[in-house]
């Protein structure tokens, strides 16, 4: 029970018991006129120790105040551009401050950055480039856009028509495609969602939104900003962002970490029976390089499938060979002789 400090009117006078105490009992039958020696001592102990508390309490409430006043005065982020066009307050001011600082963007010759403007092919692929760890080399920024065009081409990142239309502008879907590109975050098609298909710079786009990175009401097709585009390389930069993946007809196992996309799309041109057949027995689809490698040397042949039996496997370094080895599959499932296929490279043990 918490005891009510008593109102001034009600305070005891000097010498004379208090009132009411929640702690005791009153006592009407034999009280005391004056106060003990140990009451006198008690009561100085529980003063001083109240004090104390208050103290306490006062310095950890100013505390509180300087630390939330240091906060409130801090800005959300170190705005340090020298950038002329670009205020503290644009909604882009933060990205821009990261990259310029980052060397990853460093405008136009006249100490602007033109938010506002179209960017280009080589523009994009130019801080792309120096975002993940590649200088593009030039005697001209008409040189180093070309290397970086090259540079992404060969990385593909970007399609090789790009190299034709270095100094076209870019659009959003492409825009997101090649970002996620770059960073390794995976792009899977729509259909393996249920969704009509798209695409691929819209498909970019769609996981685009579901990230969180634009708004709805936007289109693939659509010309960006520099702004635009530094936002979104910002948080590419910053941000983890997750790419939820779609539900697989089989037992997955992806050694190489690659971008599955291509290899579920062969997977759902397999009839459904056979995957049924594929699941119940406990069969298991395996995607890398290691075990094909091996069977290669062995073989002294280029090995990119294989329908391993005895392990219950099919080993596969390229979606083209999805349908050739789940046809051996269904030989074994079958009880037809094992038998070795050259066309497509492969091998059954």
């Amino acid at each position: 029970m918490q005891c009510k400090k008593a109102q001034p009117a009600d305070a005891p006078r000097q010498g004379e018991r208090p009132r009411f105490c929640c702690h005791q009992r009153r006592d009407t039958t034999a009280q005391l006129e004056g106060q003990t020696l140990a009451e006198n001592q008690h009561r100085k102990e529980k003063s001083e120790i109240q004090e104390g508390r208050i103290s306490m309490r006062k310095i950890k409430f100013i505390s509180i105040l300087l630390v939330l006043s240091m906060l409130l005065t801090v800005p959300a982020f170190a705005f340090s551009t020298d950038f002329t066009d670009v205020s503290e307050k644009a909604t882009y001011a933060e990205s821009v401050s990261y990259l310029a600082d980052a060397g990853i963007l460093r405008g136009t010759a006249s100490g602007r950055f033109a938010p506002n403007e179209k960017i280009t092919v080589s523009q994009w692929v130019t801080m792309l480039c120096r975002a993940f760890d590649t200088e593009p080399e030039g005697a001209s920024w008409q040189e180093t856009g070309m290397t970086a065009v090259q540079t992404t081409v060969g990385r593909v990142w970007l399609e090789s028509t790009a190299i034709s239309d270095a100094n076209g502008f870019i659009c959003r879907g492409e825009l997101y495609r090649t970002a996620f590109a770059a960073a390794g975050i995976p792009l899977y098609d729509a259909t393996l969602y249920g969704l009509d298909w798209l695409s691929p710079s819209e498909n970019a786009l769609r996981i685009g939104k579901e990230l969180g990175l634009c708004a709805e009401n936007k289109t693939a097709a659509e010309l960006v900003t520099r702004a635009e585009a530094a936002q979104l390389l910002h948080a590419v930069l910053t941000r983890n962002l997750a790419v939820t993946p779609p539900d697989t007809p089989v037992t997955v196992e992806n050694l190489t970490q690659w971008n599955v996309n291509a290899f579920l799309l062969e997977l759902r041109k397999v009839p459904q029976p056979i995957l049924d057949a594929f699941n119940e027995n406990g069969w298991a689809f395996v995607i890398g390089t290691e075990y094909l490698t091996d069977l290669s040397q062995k073989l002294g042949i280029s090995c990119i499938g294989a329908a391993v039996y005895t392990e219950k496997r099919i080993y596969v370094s390229e979606a083209s060979a999805v349908l050739h080895e789940f046809g051996h599959f269904l030989d074994c499932a079958m009880g037809f002789p094992q038998e070795h296929n050259g066309t497509r490279q492969s091998k059954t043990l």
